[in-house]
């Protein structure tokens, strides 16, 4: 069966993670993770050419931010195509300051990247302190006007089942919400 009309493609640019989510489909059970090659990415699309309406290409792993120049070559490449509208997701484990955060959001704004979606958890807050999860929301924040935030920064948190479900994991992924709301 042929797809049609696609609007958007998600590339993993690696399965590599600093987490090990017991949720995740990615979990990594060896070391042997690469990223992607940029080449593969713009052969992808170009193959497709003509035959969908991309509208958003997404990037996301793993943890796409271990291969960041990876990263930033697949957005300068796709521009090259004519694509200018990308989101990213990430767990934040390399947002270990306010300054790195702002830098790296600042370059995948002007690159195009119009979505940062920030996973914030029961599950990945194993792995990554709160504080850089804040600092990715913070540096989205930059210059805005008190009380105005940039929404096209957000926090995605995974529940187990549902998020009504009352377990353990989903009141703390709550409580997590809550000291994000908080801050």
């Amino acid at each position: 069966m042929l797809l049609k009309k696609l609007e958007m493609i998600v590339f993993n640019i690696t399965y590599k993670c600093n987490c090990k989510c017991a949720h995740c489909f990615y979990f990594p059970r060896s070391d042997n993770h690469h990223s992607i090659n940029p080449d593969m990415v713009e052969d992808c699309l170009k193959s497709i050419d003509g035959c969908h309406n991309i509208r958003n290409i997404h990037f996301a792993g793993g943890e796409p931010f271990y291969y960041y120049e990876i990263l930033l070559e697949c957005l300068e490449r796709c521009r090259k195509l004519g694509f200018n509208n990308f989101s990213v997701s990430t767990n934040a484990g390399w947002a270990d300051s306010l300054d790195v955060a702002k830098e790296r959001v600042n370059k995948l704004r002007e690159l195009g990247v119009s979505i940062i979606q920030v996973s914030a958890d029961a599950f990945h807050q194993r792995a990554v302190p709160l504080e850089r999860v804040l600092n990715v929301l913070k540096a989205s924040n930059v210059g805005r006007e008190k009380g105005k935030y940039d929404m096209s920064t957000y926090v995605d948190s995974v529940y187990l089942g549902y998020k009504t479900y009352d377990c353990f994991l989903n009141r703390q992924t709550d409580e997590i919400g809550q000291k994000i709301w908080d801050a």
